[in-house]
């Protein structure tokens, strides 16, 4: 996930630097003031020396539940997919043959649609709705969909407000004050 004010990263660097307080409050305010901050290079080296990274495409990401559904049986969310491929990759650049555990993030019906073309054919869901994309995802996949997405469309639709990124705040202040 791209966070750009990570509390985790924070943390990381307090560790890494010998729980330097006076330069990650630097950054801190670098960040906030330019939207960047460079770590040193000393810093550096240990993150890369600590950290692989990658990315997923979407057609990767779609590819990675479709092989881990067809080879496993297992229905990955679109985050745990992206995992999933980058691991994978991982394996592939290093030949880091170790066990590894990833933890499922999310249910993959909280994405339904996505993960439903990545496993069905396209013609099973063409023009059906999210809801019922999610029954014929539930019935292929032969799992449950979770109650707290199951009776989400007999729900009353409370906000249906429209606003322009400028006038965001003021949307939410008035959405506050209702």
């Amino acid at each position: 996930m791209d966070i750009l004010i990570s509390s985790n990263l924070e943390r990381l660097l307090f560790e890494l630097t010998g729980h330097d307080d006076v330069r990650i409050s630097q950054w801190m305010r670098e960040l906030q003031q330019n939207g960047y901050y460079e770590v040193d290079k000393q810093t550096l080296n240990q993150v890369q020396e600590l950290f692989w990274a990658d990315y997923s495409s979407d057609a990767e990401t779609k590819l990675s539940i479709n092989k881990t559904w067809n080879e496993e049986h297992y229905l990955l969310d679109t985050h745990t997919a992206v995992a999933m491929d980058v691991y994978r990759k991982y394996q592939m650049a290093t030949g880091d043959d170790r066990a590894a555990i990833i933890a499922s993030t999310a249910s993959p019906f909280k994405f339904g649609k996505s993960v439903a073309e990545a496993i069905l054919a396209p013609e099973i869901i063409k023009g059906k709705s999210e809801f019922e994309t999610l029954r014929i995802l539930a019935d292929a996949a032969e799992l449950q969909i979770p109650e707290g997405i199951r009776n989400l469309e007999d729900k009353k639709i409370r906000h249906s407000a429209v606003t322009a990124p400028e006038e965001m705040e003021n949307t939410v202040r008035l959405l506050l004050d209702n």
